[in-house]
């Protein structure tokens, strides 16, 4: 027969360990979601510094476009690493698929769109695209686009 004592002396030792393995699992976690909380705040600051609004869009014909672009965020942003994607609203294709190109043209003469600065697109395509009302969509380097429809 085993004395009160001596199982009482185990059931203190076993809670002490599972209290101590719990609030290891605790703490681990805790640190786990500061480190995700952390990463998804530098994203977001970044996303914040990078703010372009696309101002305007013209459509002068079936394979001629301009587009308008500002840079409303706090750094400077290469315009040549945004996408553009065009076609009839809802079907938008890239425009390399559609064999076009496009003009960039700023202020300062580079390609780099400073803070409050306007940027100008100027975009052509090899073949005219056959849809009178055209969707031109933007992405931007931080991964948020917007669109806006023309006619001609």
């Amino acid at each position: 027969m085993v004395s009160t004592p001596m199982v009482e002396g185990i059931m203190i030792v076993a809670s002490i360990t599972i209290a101590s393995i719990l609030s290891g699992a605790v703490i681990s976690k805790v640190y786990s979601i500061e480190s995700m909380l952390s990463q998804i705040s530098i994203l977001e600051r970044i996303n914040a510094q990078i703010r372009l609004r696309l101002t305007y869009v013209a459509c002068i014909s079936n394979t001629s476009f301009v587009a308008y672009i500002k840079n409303t965020g706090l750094s400077p942003v290469n315009l040549s690493a945004i996408d553009l994607l065009l076609g009839s609203p809802g079907s938008e294709a890239p425009l390399w698929l559609l064999g076009g190109s496009m003009a960039i043209q700023t202020l300062s003469g580079s390609k780099t769109l400073q803070p409050g600065e306007l940027g100008v697109i100027n975009i052509t395509l090899a073949t005219p695209i056959q849809s009178r009302v055209v969707s031109i969509r933007v992405i931007y380097p931080n991964g948020a686009s917007e669109y806006s429809v023309c006619s001609w």
